[in-house]
């Protein structure tokens, strides 16, 4: 993710443990932020299911 790009602040509550740890870490494998990652997966889920009512 580009730091040109604005951001606001998210703050998620009862996020599964089990989740948050893979993602974390899928984030350092990648040699990415965990908020750089999250926000790739959205931004991609978002474009494939824009059409579809989501």
């Amino acid at each position: 993710m580009s730091s040109d790009k604005e951001t606001t602040l998210l703050s998620v509550r009862s996020f599964p443990t089990e989740i948050h740890q893979r993602l974390r870490v899928a984030a350092v494998k990648r040699k990415m932020s965990m908020a750089e990652l999250l926000a790739e997966i959205v931004g991609k889920w978002l474009e494939e299911n824009e059409d579809n009512g989501g």
